[in-house]
């Protein structure tokens, strides 16, 4: 038995839609970003600090800021052109603060003598920081 050309073109098709199908990408919808702080592997919350450093008003344009613990951990970030810096994972609790900066005073380098801390709360925080020159 001879097929008719039909035949054969509607078997094609029949058996390439699975195939196409199957290639085919399906656009997810776009998800929200978190508003709450997520949760890492070890099932504790992230928490992150926001704010901005500046030097008798004005920006330090460049430079780290290091917060440490009260267990001697340490999370760092650098401080961006206009002085604003974010630290993300930081644990909540009291931190000394040190700013490393050539615009700002040596006494800010040391988190021991820069006389700047803060207590972190769970979430995010946001504070600035304002260096005086000696």
């Amino acid at each position: 038995m001879r097929l008719a050309p039909w035949h054969v073109c509607y078997a094609c098709i029949a058996l390439s839609i699975p195939l196409v199908n199957g290639c085919t990408r399906t656009e997810s919808t776009p998800q929200t970003p978190q508003t709450q702080p997520s949760e890492d592997f070890s099932g504790s919350r992230v928490h992150q600090l926001n704010g901005k450093v500046t030097i008798n008003g004005s920006p330090v344009k460049e430079g780290v800021i290091k917060l440490i613990d009260a267990s001697g951990r340490s999370m760092e970030s650098l401080i961006e052109s206009d002085g604003a810096f974010k630290i993300v994972g930081i644990t909540p609790g009291p931190h000394k603060v040190s700013i490393e900066s050539r615009n700002a005073p040596g006494k800010y380098s040391n988190a021991e003598t820069s006389g700047l801390s803060i207590d972190l709360k769970r979430g995010v925080n946001t504070h600035n920081f304002e260096l005086a020159t000696e």
